[in-house]
């Protein structure tokens, strides 16, 4: 992602009270604006050829953990402080199965914001009777109340992709 406002649009509603899990930091685009709004951010990127300019980037703040891993295997649970929110631009590759197990698994995540693939955000934001409706939207409509929030153009990132992307908005409640 190249362009900050649309790094704001994703980081929209981040206080000074939350801690933040980012799945997917890539060069810290987003994070550093997160770095700027949260208490403390938790960064987990796989690509171990991204992190040097990761690490560079964020030098100046002191406020974000970076953590190599899978983020389909990572132990969010062993996280200290534990994060409130997912405020992420999600590896489009792993974006479904995380966004469910996150759901599923990390209990202490209140909110999400995230940017996926925009045939992605509408199948998880799929009402009945469409043709996305389907056993995706059912499960992650129990979980959570999810909300299409914003269409985002392929010409925000660089190089730019061949699919838009959208910002999709979950909010869990407390008694899962």
């Amino acid at each position: 992602m190249r362009d900050p406002n649309t790094a704001r649009i994703v980081a929209r509603g981040v206080t000074k009270d939350d801690v933040v899990l980012e799945v997917g930091p890539g060069r810290g685009a987003l994070t550093t604006v997160l770095a700027k709004e949260a208490k403390l951010v938790h960064a987990v990127e796989l690509d171990p050829d991204v992190l040097p300019a990761l690490q560079k980037t964020l030098e100046p703040h002191r406020n974000v953990l970076i953590y190599e891993g899978d983020a389909l295997t990572f132990d969010y649970g062993a996280l200290d402080p534990r994060p409130n929110k997912l405020v992420a631009n999600l590896p489009y590759n792993v974006a479904s199965p995380l966004v469910l197990k996150l759901l599923e698994e990390a209990d202490f995540l209140s909110e999400l914001r995230f940017m996926v693939q925009l045939e992605v955000a509408r199948r998880m934001t799929a009402r009945r009777r469409t043709k996305d409706y389907g056993a995706y939207a059912v499960l992650v409509q129990l979980l959570a109340e999810v909300h299409m929030v914003h269409k985002v153009s392929p010409q925000v990132f660089d190089p730019p992709p061949k699919v838009w992307s959208a910002i999709v908005a979950m909010a869990v409640g407390t008694s899962r």
